[in-house]
């Protein structure tokens, strides 16, 4: 027997959650706690399915985290991908929307013609975050820190039947979502801009704010 268990937040795992059944009399049958272990799904960038152009959107676009009962007077923002992986990462156009429909470039055009294989990249505004590389390599299975950093933006396209994101509306930095309601859909989109190279984002990512 199988259940679907919805709108979990995606950073809630190994908690403890059960199961009330009603029967066609009304009967109620409780089934004990179990541990809910939630596991981020890849982002294939572009997916494979795209082959052999190996260009386009990430096989999640966007990637979506839902925020809810956070307070209003948002200060800071800080983006974190998990396990960023692509056989040239300055092929990779990264751009964030918040609720408001604001938008930043997290990265674009970053590390030149180098790899990047497993990194953790945390995007901020404040110190020690340096700007991304624009001609060597992200640092591979490492955490950096950075500002965002655009070498050569562009407007990603509409994909499927989500709306595309905002061409006209790019904020300079994260601190432009200062004073911001954080409350709603963050969404973050993965653009592969060239062909002849593919990666990944296997860790998912999330999102940490300051009042």
């Amino acid at each position: 027997m199988y259940f679907n268990i919805t709108n979990v937040d995606s950073r809630v795992d190994f908690t403890a959650v059960s199961c009330f059944v009603s029967n066609g009399n009304g009967e109620s049958l409780w089934f004990e706690p179990e541990s809910l272990n939630v596991y981020p799904m890849l982002a294939e960038i572009p997916p494979t399915n795209s082959y052999p152009n190996k260009k386009g959107p990430a096989s999640r676009y966007p990637i979506t985290i839902h925020v809810f009962g956070q307070p209003t007077n948002l200060n800071n923002v800080i983006v974190t991908l998990l396990g960023l992986s692509h056989a040239r990462s300055s092929d990779l156009e990264v751009l964030l929307v918040g609720p408001s429909g604001k938008a930043v470039i997290l990265m674009s055009h970053v590390g030149g013609a180098s790899g990047v294989n497993g990194a953790t990249s945390v995007f901020k505004q404040d110190s020690p975050a340096i700007p991304a590389p624009q001609s060597f390599p992200i640092p591979p299975h490492e955490t950096s820190t950075y500002l965002p950093s655009n070498y050569g933006q562009v407007v990603l396209p509409q994909f499927g039947n989500d709306p595309p994101p905002p061409g006209n509306f790019y904020i300079s930095d994260l601190s432009g979502f200062r004073g911001d309601n954080p409350n709603g859909n963050w969404k973050l989109y993965i653009y592969d801009d060239a062909t002849g190279a593919s990666g990944s984002l296997s860790g998912s990512w999330y999102i940490n704010f300051d009042f």
